[in-house]
């Protein structure tokens, strides 16, 4: 049973190669490569004789994994904005408490509000520090003695 499975997996590996080439040889999109529409594709392809040129499947299960791998993809683009909104509002800040160290994430809106903050971002993202050439002698200060 074990080799039956290794030969199958192994098949379905190179079916899933297979329908990569001949995907970017057309001009059709390339499917991702966790994708249940390729999985299936793949599987329907190594079940095939050996030499077979991978043919697209047009039918509903095919058309409906596609969608399925569609709205997971958005899905996971909705948590990820999520994550980075949050990320924005949280900071994770290290704690020791009784010598044992504690990472607490915190709210930087109620942060900024005890520590009477502005609620926005102080750094410059958009201005790089200018170098300062310092003169190569101490020049004496004429205008500013007392």
């Amino acid at each position: 049973i074990q080799t039956s499975i290794r030969r199958a997996t192994v098949r379905i590996n190179e079916a899933t190669a297979r329908i990569n080439d001949h995907l970017a040889a057309t001009d059709q999109p390339p499917l991702e490569a966790n994708s249940l529409a390729l999985r299936y594709f793949a599987t329907q392809h190594a079940r095939e004789p050996d030499g077979t040129q991978p043919t697209v499947p047009d039918h509903a299960t095919y058309r409906q994994l596609c969608r399925v791998d569609e709205a997971r993809r958005e899905v996971a683009h909705e948590q990820q904005t999520e994550q980075r909104r949050l990320d924005r509002r949280f900071r994770t800040v290290r704690i020791l408490i009784n010598e044992c160290e504690v990472s607490i994430s915190v709210s930087l809106d109620d942060l900024r509000d005890i520590l009477g903050l502005p609620d926005c971002d102080l750094r410059r993202p958009h201005n790089t520090d200018i170098p300062v050439n310092l003169p190569s002698q101490n020049v004496e200060d004429e205008e500013h003695q007392l």
